[in-house]
């Protein structure tokens, strides 16, 4: 499974820089950097409202790869998400959308994404230190004992 997650880390990333660059290109042809008349077609808000979306949800897939690829357990989810809105874009999105959904809804990969991250075990401590720790624990309790075998305070108020 981490093989499928690998592919699709790098397919959505592929995907967000691809999906930039036909943002981008949207708003400039449609925005009228380039010499093209529309007429009466109000094609400046159509291209920046159409490239912008484009823009953030390429975004969103480049987030959702690189999560994807480290195994952040949030990842799974926007993938998830992600994927589910590919399935309308036919037929590429669609085969992706499919694809992404099955690995992501394995079992092996719901596991691989709800282990949280292990705890460091502590490093050993050398026997020198352990006998210190020792000897001044045993310190303490004959201190106590001593406190103890004194018996009530001389001093009361």
């Amino acid at each position: 499974m981490k093989t499928h997650l690998t592919v699709i880390g790098a397919v959505n990333i592929a995907f967000g820089v691809i999906g930039i660059f036909f943002g981008l290109i949207c708003i400039i042809v449609l925005c009228g950097f380039l010499p093209i008349d529309f007429g009466d077609f109000p094609a400046q808000t159509i291209g920046s409202v159409v490239g912008t979306i484009i823009i953030l949800f390429s975004i969103a897939f480049i987030i959702a790869g690189a999560g994807v690829m480290c195994e952040a357990s949030w990842a799974r989810i926007l993938a998830l998400i992600l994927s589910a809105i590919s399935i309308f874009f036919f037929p590429y999105g669609t085969a992706w959308g499919i694809y992404s959904i099955w690995v992501l809804v394995n079992s092996e990969t719901v596991e691989i994404f709800s282990k949280e991250t292990p705890e460091q075990p502590e490093p050993e401590k050398p026997a020198e230190e352990e006998e210190k720790e020792e000897e001044k624990e045993e310190e303490k309790e004959e201190e106590k004992e001593e406190e103890k075998s004194r018996g009530p305070s001389s001093y009361s108020q």
